[in-house]
């Protein structure tokens, strides 16, 4: 049986509870998710602790993706004991001590004509700002790709 704990719309990241197997999902913002992260699983499933070289990896592949224009979510497990599973609440699941599975990149195209409304208030000398939660080298990107 799977649980997904809601979470608050202001936060970045939500967590998926695998009832059966003790193990807490976490998904959401790379800049969150993996600096909660120890360790990391490789593409056979091993299990390898999060050192100064891997974890350098991991952040060359989140700002090169932010680089490219995409949204970086970072997905994350932990293994619970049945002690802990019996006293976490939706709002105080641990995410801590992750073991990164992975970083995915999302592209989220602006919408149509947001680089025409740009343009024409540039035009009328309209200084134009760019305001966002995003990743700031992924909001850089977009705003050069957009010019």
């Amino acid at each position: 049986m799977t649980t997904i704990i809601k979470f608050p719309s202001s936060s970045t990241y939500n967590k998926t509870l695998e009832q059966a197997e003790y193990r807490i999902y976490v998904k959401g913002a790379s800049e969150i998710v993996f600096d909660s992260c120890t360790h990391y699983a490789d593409a056979e499933g091993r299990v390898h602790k999060l050192g100064d070289k891997s974890r350098q990896q991991f952040k060359d592949i989140i700002l090169e993706y932010a680089e490219n224009t995409l949204h970086t979510i970072c997905m994350g497990y932990r293994d619970i004991t049945n002690s802990e599973f019996e006293h976490i609440s939706d709002e105080k699941a641990p995410i801590n001590d992750l073991i990164c599975l992975g970083i995915i990149g999302i592209e989220n195209p602006l919408r149509p004509g947001v680089t025409e409304s740009v343009k024409v208030f540039k035009k009328a000398g309209v200084c134009v700002r760019m305001i966002t939660g995003d990743n700031l080298e992924t909001a850089k990107a977009i705003a050069k790709k957009r010019r």
